[in-house]
């Protein structure tokens, strides 16, 4: 998921799949990811305790949220609300055990890496006056690097120009390669 989004389905347990409650999962970059349902998962009810693992069927399709902590609970006309904060959210397959989770590779984008790196392709030049600018874009060489024995990757530079009725709008995107 790369823009904010409003998921709705029915959210259950991976051993508990008789038992389904309709809730919403939020999602908006670099700030919230959060399911809240109408009900609760029984066994996680106690502030800040951990759910491993919750399934979603939702009009996105199947998602697997992961290392998820309970947060709150409220009551409304007897019926119980509750507030869960997944550190992932996969969109696309329900996983089932840790066996699930190989992937050959894996492409993250992480906002502000390019000014914490100090490094971008973009080049700003005042022609005559201030009226008047260009901009060059070379995108900036992947930056290799290895994690372990088995695991390296690359962080990769991407600039896009969006136009629409006379105005343009440039974004540098940076992601990293597992």
């Amino acid at each position: 998921m790369i823009k904010p989004e409003s998921i709705s389905g029915k959210w259950f347990l991976p051993t508990e799949e008789g038992n389904k409650y309709s809730g919403t999962l939020t999602y908006v970059p670099g700030e919230k990811l959060e399911l809240e349902i109408h009900g609760t998962f029984e066994m996680f009810r106690r502030k800040g305790s951990y759910v491993p693992a919750i399934f979603g069927d939702t009009q996105k399709g199947p998602i697997t949220l992961i290392n998820t902590f309970y947060t709150q609970e409220k009551f409304s006309n007897s019926i119980a609300t509750s507030n869960y904060k997944p550190t992932f959210a996969f969109v696309g397959s329900h996983f089932s055990n840790q066996e699930d989770f190989k992937f050959k590779n894996v492409l993250i984008q992480f906002h502000g890496l390019f000014a914490y790196l100090g490094l971008s392709g973009r080049k700003f030049n005042n022609l005559n006056n201030n009226n008047d600018w260009s901009l060059n874009y070379q995108s900036p060489k992947s930056i290799p690097f290895v994690v372990d024995d088995i695991l390296d990757g690359q962080i990769q530079y991407e600039g896009l120009i969006n136009s629409n009725n006379n105005k343009s709008n440039f974004e540098e995107k940076v992601w990293v390669e597992l």
